[in-house]
C-alpha cells in the first residue's frame, strides 16, 4: 500500500516538474522575443 502511494507521488512530481519546465521555457522564450522586438500587446 505504502509503495503504491510513493510511486504515485513520484509520478505526480515528475509531471509537475515537466509542466514547470515547459512553462519556464515558454516564458523565457517570450521575454527574450519581446525584449528583442519590443512589441507592446
Amino acid at each position: 500500500m505504502m509503495k503504491e502511494v510513493a510511486v504515485k507521488r513520484l509520478i505526480a512530481l515528475a509531471i509537475l516538474a515537466g509542466i514547470a519546465v515547459m512553462i519556464y521555457r515558454y516564458f523565457a522564450d517570450d521575454v527574450s522575443r519581446s525584449s528583442h522586438l519590443s512589441v507592446i500587446e
